[in-house]
């Protein structure tokens, strides 16, 4: 838990800003030869961190939505299938291994 000024449990508004200054930090972090990753640190939030939960559950780890419906809390499966969506290269991947297709 990250506590706030006074010792006390922050809020959300609080977590916010200390997930983004985290990712400010990151971002410095990042050698200036690579803008793209500094660019995508600077924008992610706090929400881009339930996105990647999601994918990481459902896409990486094969969660049933189901599961990760109700580890994640979203009233509706259909929110969850949103979170969980693959990338191009990903989706490539699995279609090579099934059909075994060349590059």
């Amino acid at each position: 838990m990250i506590l706030g000024r006074r010792n006390g449990a922050l809020g959300a508004k609080g977590l916010y800003r200390q997930v983004k200054i985290a990712f400010d930090e990151m971002a410095r972090s990042v050698p200036s030869s690579d803008p793209s990753t500094r660019r995508s640190l600077r924008r992610a939030s706090p929400h881009w961190l339930r996105h990647l939960v999601g994918k990481t559950l459902v896409v990486d780890n094969k969660i049933p939505l189901p599961v990760a419906q109700a580890l994640l809390g979203h009233a509706s499966v259909a929110t969850t299938a949103a979170y969980a969506r693959a990338d191009l290269s990903e989706l490539r991947t699995v279609m090579q291994q099934s059909f075994r297709l060349e590059d």
